[in-house]
């Protein structure tokens, strides 16, 4: 994974963002990336569908008024890129993630999402997002946004410090106030809702089902402690 971002990252540098067609070389590189790695699947079935999206990113990238393009990451399913003070992952999901989104300040606001049906089973998604800081997080920041998304209802799947990021600058979003420093959730597929009324063998169950990620069960058996003992809300 590691040559492949070393890869992509020389593959995009290349590219002069004062170029007039910068954008068209852009979108080119990532659509031979995106296919290349199976995310995007070139057909005649989906090929309209395809440009669509593609067209929707270039409206955004323009909206953006952007300096620069750096790309950053990868994922399975997506490519991750920091534009100026902002971060646009681009990618695929199985679900409509418009559909499930929810709106508190312990998710990472979005600022543009957009998910492109393609057919019955697979979406191609769009986010903008503000660039955080994920270099300065531990186990106990993961932790305690863990227990914010408890006290709220909520199951996170994939608690990692690499889903953990912290506001670098006060940000008013939908009505939310995000001050600098705070901690947020910056993947925003694994959230789960469990309702506050369920028993603590119910919510183990729902976890065995829906998470592979073993600190969930040690984030929850803590979180159920703390609960018991009247410690839980956080504050």
């Amino acid at each position: 994974m590691q040559n492949d971002i070393e890869r992509y990252r020389e593959l995009f540098n290349k590219l002069n963002p004062n170029d007039p067609n910068y954008l068209d070389y852009f979108i080119s590189v990532l659509n031979q990336i995106l296919i290349g790695r199976n995310v995007f699947v070139q057909s005649s079935n989906n090929e309209e569908k395809r440009l669509e999206f593609y067209d929707i990113l270039r409206d955004t990238l323009s909206a953006m008024d952007y300096k620069s393009i750096e790309f950053i990451g990868s994922g399975h399913t997506s490519l991750t890129f920091k534009v100026d003070d902002k971060v646009i992952k681009i990618g695929k999901s199985t679900v409509d993630l418009k559909k499930y989104k929810k709106d508190f300040p312990v998710l990472i606001p979005t600022f543009v999402d957009e998910c492109h049906k393609i057919d019955e089973k697979e979406f191609y998604t769009l986010q903008v997002t503000p660039y955080v800081d994920t270099l300065d997080i531990d186990k106990e920041d993961v932790y305690s946004t863990y227990k914010r998304m408890r006290d709220l209802g909520y199951i996170w799947n994939d608690p990692t410090i690499d889903n953990t990021g912290r506001i670098l600058k006060d940000i008013d979003f939908n009505g939310h106030h995000y001050k600098k420093g705070d901690l947020v959730i910056i993947d925003l597929e694994d959230i789960a809702y469990v309702g506050l009324e369920e028993t603590p063998d119910e919510i183990m169950e729902e976890i065995a089902i829906s998470s592979y990620n073993p600190d969930v069960y040690k984030f929850e058996t803590r979180y159920a402690e703390e609960k018991r003992k009247g410690t839980s809300k956080w504050h």
